[in-house]
């Protein structure tokens, strides 16, 4: 019967071998523990005793749960202390396949009551569950996992165990910024953001680590890759459901100071940043999550990106370049889109007085070109020289005429010197008019809104139609 079945789970859970359900793989039992509790869904609107059941036959399922991770957890952390402090020297938890196996069915359990989260009561008793073990023990053991890499080196098998352990741990704690972020109230999300920050910091202590000692051990260059995706998925994610909380309170709970959510994300993706090379951004995924990332970071938070410290903002600005260049289409809209969105901020922000890029609108010396006007260059150089697909025409348009906004007085000695750099008279003034038509045409004014943006389209068209062909060949 149904009961027996869950009375098989709660056992299970109690059983040193998981019996009688010890059959079953992970990932099996994982779906099993997702499946019993989705049958305690019960109404927002059900009659309180009928949700009274239901939450206490929750607390039977999970609880044995939340305990079984806590054994799992304290026999990890006192090795890695014991690790930390010299006083042991062999790593015995990570080479035991019952501690292994007891992680694995945990992470995937977990797992499946995240996916429980969708409606009514049960998605708030799931929520709140997962939350207090991911702050308290999940993210803890991935911070304890860093001390057997460090100790024993990257070469040691135990070692590259513990790097799979902070990787499952990474993607657990990315499932739920993914799957319930959105739906966790204002006033949980503290603990949440505490995970994603130590999560962050247990990366920047792991890179550290092997940056260091690379000549001592290689790491596997796809699982690497794999990480950085779902760090970079999980950045995307924070700013989403922080543009969700302005009209809530999100005062910490318990008295708690509320963590910064803002810090979290920008201090996370200067962390992510120097991780990433153009051999990284050529695996599946990772330069289109990469740019999805600068898009929602220069519009959530366009203030906070343009203070970065020149060691932060160049790779930034590198990024973008890299991005036009690409031939994916979507890395390069997304690369457009952010230009457009850092360009326009720093017009908007100035004309009202403010400082705009400030410090790193210069950022190789004060007789160098703009940012700015570098990456003009940049989106001038792809809509004339680059083949491209079509559909990428008005968003690199809609780069251009940001940039073109903000660097009005450095346009034309740019479109002179362009001008100059043909020897040919007659295909000199045959460009020298593309470039008035393409600035006075379709009654274009230089302002970046609806209406100058689909003038500036249609012109840039015009202009690329008719001087692709005479530039390209020379």
């Amino acid at each position: 019967s149904w009961e027996e079945l869950v009375q098989a789970q709660v056992a299970a859970s109690r059983s040193p071998a998981w019996a009688p359900l010890n059959e079953l793989g992970p990932e099996t039992h994982g779906s099993l523990v997702e499946i019993i509790l989705k049958s305690l869904y019960v109404q927002r609107d059900a009659l309180r005793e009928h949700i009274d059941a239901a939450q206490q036959r929750f607390a039977t399922v999970a609880q044995p749960l939340a305990e079984r991770l806590g054994i799992v957890a304290a026999q990890f952390f006192q090795e890695a202390e014991a690790l930390q402090s010299k006083s042991a020297r062999v790593a015995r938890v990570l080479e035991d396949p019952r501690w292994a196996n007891d992680f694995a069915r945990l992470r995937c359990m977990f797992s499946g009551i995240i996916r429980t989260a969708d409606d009514g009561p049960l998605a708030q008793w799931s929520r709140r569950f997962v939350i207090e073990n991911m702050a308290t023990k999940w993210v803890e053991m991935a911070a304890a996992a860093v001390v057997y890499v460090t100790k024993l080196g990257l070469t040691s098998p135990v070692s590259v165990a513990a790097r799979g352990i902070i990787s499952d741990i990474l993607r657990l704690v990315g499932q739920y910024v993914h799957d319930q972020l959105t739906m966790t109230p204002a006033a949980e999300l503290n603990p949440v953001w505490r995970s994603c920050d130590r999560i962050l910091q247990v990366f920047k202590q792991l890179h550290s680590y092997i940056s260091a000692n690379r000549s001592s051990g290689k790491v596997d260059e796809q699982e690497w890759a794999v990480d950085v995706l779902e760090l970079l998925r999980m950045l995307t994610n924070m700013p989403e459901r922080d543009a969700l909380d302005f009209s809530e309170d999100t005062g910490g709970e318990n008295g708690q100071d509320q963590i910064s959510v803002v810090a979290v994300v920008l201090q996370g993706t200067q962390l992510v940043f120097p991780l990433i090379d153009q051999k990284l951004l050529q695996y599946e995924g990772v330069a289109e999550q990469l740019y999805k990332l600068l898009v929602t970071l220069i519009q959530c938070y366009p203030e906070q990106v343009t203070q970065f410290q020149g060691s932060s903002f160049l790779p930034l600005v590198n990024a973008l370049e890299f991005g036009v260049k690409d031939h994916r289409v979507v890395v390069a809209r997304a690369a457009f889109e952010a230009i457009a969105a850092l360009a326009d901020f720093h017009g908007s922000h100035t004309r009202q007085g403010g400082a705009g890029l400030a410090g790193n609108l210069r950022p190789w010396g004060p007789s160098k070109p703009s940012v700015l006007l570098h990456l003009l260059q940049q989106v001038f150089n792809f809509v004339v020289f680059q083949t491209f697909d079509s559909s990428l025409l008005n968003p690199a348009a809609n780069a251009m005429l940001a940039l073109i906004v903000c660097e009005q007085e450095a346009f034309g000695p740019m479109v002179d010197q362009i001008l100059l750099s043909q020897s040919d008279a007659a295909q000199r003034e045959r460009l020298s008019r593309a470039f008035r038509a393409l600035v006075q045409d379709n009654g274009f004014q230089p302002a970046y809104n609806l209406q100058g943006r689909r003038a500036f389209q249609k012109n840039l068209l015009a202009f690329a139609s008719e001087v692709r062909g005479f530039l390209r060949t020379n």
